[in-house]
């Protein structure tokens, strides 16, 4: 596990840069990164960077390193630093057994909702079930979330999904139906995986725990045995936080990450 969490480059993969995609952002070529707007950038990398500056006004950086930082702060530009925790997970023969007193929640979510969910799907059954699904959500959720108001759950579906189908697994859950949740892993590598996206209708409790209890679940019939997902950090939202860390009973292990905004001035 320790391993991973200092290379974690290794899920800083291009599908996971394609998902802070709306139908806006450019990606840039060759580069892990996207233009959000004129004179603005985002990257994931500082590699060639310097040519950059005098491109655009503003470079934001997600999930750099605490070297990476200090390589920043090598340049003139003061650089507005955000720390946040990637969280990881790992799992293994022992957590299946989902036996005790710590895996009680779990095995009610799954009791909760094994019968209630009518159908788990690869695709939506069409896209307009999923553009009612992601306005439920916006009202359900009250803006606690960074991605809601992006867009990026919706391009990808509508856009990419499809594009990186073999590497992925997508499944869309409905009672009746109203859609009612989604999740989308990321296959890495060997036994890595990146949870991209997860969202459930608020109205329904413990679905979330049910879906993601789900999709571990298919995970292992992947793996003879000991498999890791990257389930991303939690920035500014201390119940999502405590809901990837305190959650699952299994190996949980964080690291640095900083999301940075460079300003660059006197050009």
């Amino acid at each position: 596990m320790e391993k991973f969490t200092k290379n974690a480059e290794l899920f800083l993969t291009d599908i996971y840069v394609a998902s802070y995609l709306n139908k806006n952002y450019k990606p840039l070529p060759n580069r892990k990164g996207y233009i959000k707007k004129a004179g603005e950038v985002s990257l994931f990398t500082l590699e060639n960077l310097e040519p950059l500056f005098d491109e655009y006004d503003i470079i934001n950086f997600f999930d750099l390193t605490n070297d990476q930082v200090k390589i920043l702060k090598n340049f003139k530009f003061k650089p507005r630093v955000t720390k946040t925790k990637g969280i990881v997970l790992g799992f293994d023969e022992e957590y299946f057994k989902k036996m005790g007193t710590k895996f009680k929640k779990i095995r009610q979510a799954t009791n909760r909702y094994r019968n209630l969910i009518t159908q788990v799907t690869d695709m939506p059954l069409n896209f307009f079930d999923f553009q009612s699904f992601i306005k439920k959500w916006q009202v359900q959720s009250k803006g606690k979330y960074f991605m809601m108001t992006t867009g990026v759950d919706t391009h990808f579906v509508k856009s990419l999904i499809d594009v990186y189908k073999d590497r992925l697994i997508s499944k869309f859950f409905y009672i009746g139906e109203e859609m009612v949740g989604f999740s989308i892993i990321e296959r890495v590598g060997e036994g890595l995986y990146n949870n991209i996206f997860c969202k459930t209708l608020t109205k329904y409790p413990l679905l979330t725990l049910f879906i993601d209890s789900y999709m571990f679940d298919l995970l292992r019939d992947e793996n003879d045995d000991f498999f890791i997902v990257h389930l991303g950090s939690a920035e500014r939202n201390s119940n999502l936080f405590r809901y990837k860390t305190r959650t699952y009973p299994t190996d949980c292990f964080m690291y640095d990450i900083n999301n940075v905004r460079l300003y660059i001035t006197n050009k």
